[in-house]
């Protein structure tokens, strides 16, 4: 027969173990909402990683189209004279424009076309999940401040970039080209420094590192 001693005894186990195991499952609980958190800012930082890819492709597409024109305008007797050091492609084209040839007018036509066909919606693209993902980037100031730090910059020099765009290039038609901190320093260049850190972010992740080399 159980002594009332014992069924104390008893009574305290059951209730210590009742507690604990709450405890337990609350710390596992909130252990699992960090651990999803930090898995969807992961897939975020991806879908991002993915746009600035897409991004530098369309820069660097269109920045071939630039140095040709430019090449031939430095060795066309009619333009050479025009050029000015220092002041950057977009201003030289603008300036050049009126003394350009059919085939450079043709050429200063595509670039137009890939800034706004192309670069266009894709520099909308990065800002838009700029704008979407504040919770994410306010959290990086903790977790990664360099990379929120970068984002920032990103932001800055997309928001001067679609003022430039819709304020200048789109108003002339020998407006060809939107760049931000070039020989003009008119404005934020892109940050440099952004997928370096964004990558050093995401490579230490499992499976993150194969989802990240297929978005380059």
């Amino acid at each position: 027969m159980e002594s009332l001693l014992d069924k104390i005894i008893l009574s305290f186990m059951t209730s210590a173990l009742t507690v604990s195991g709450v405890f337990i499952k609350d710390r596992f609980d909130n252990w699992k909402k960090i651990q999803d958190r930090k898995r969807l800012n992961r897939e975020r930082l991806i879908e991002l990683a993915g746009i600035l890819k897409e991004c530098n492709q369309d820069f660097l597409s269109q920045l071939v189209h630039v140095k040709r024109l430019q090449e031939s305008l430095s060795h066309s007797t009619n333009t050479q004279p025009l050029i000015e050091d220092g002041k950057g492609y977009a201003y030289n084209f603008e300036k050049i424009y009126e003394h350009m040839s059919v085939d450079q007018k043709q050429t200063l036509a595509l670039i137009r076309s890939i800034t706004i066909n192309s670069l266009m919606p894709a520099n909308s693209k990065a800002l838009e999940w700029l704008k979407d993902n504040r919770l994410l980037l306010r959290a990086l100031d903790n977790d990664a401040p360099e990379l929120a730090e970068q984002c920032k910059q990103l932001y800055r020099h997309l928001s001067v970039w679609n003022a430039k765009f819709n304020g200048v290039l789109l108003k002339k038609e020998c407006s060809a080209i939107v760049f931000l901190g070039d020989e003009q320093a008119d404005g934020i260049g892109f940050p440099t420094a952004l997928e370096p850190e964004l990558e050093k972010y995401l490579i230490p992740i499992g499976p993150t590192r194969e989802k990240l080399q297929k978005s380059k």
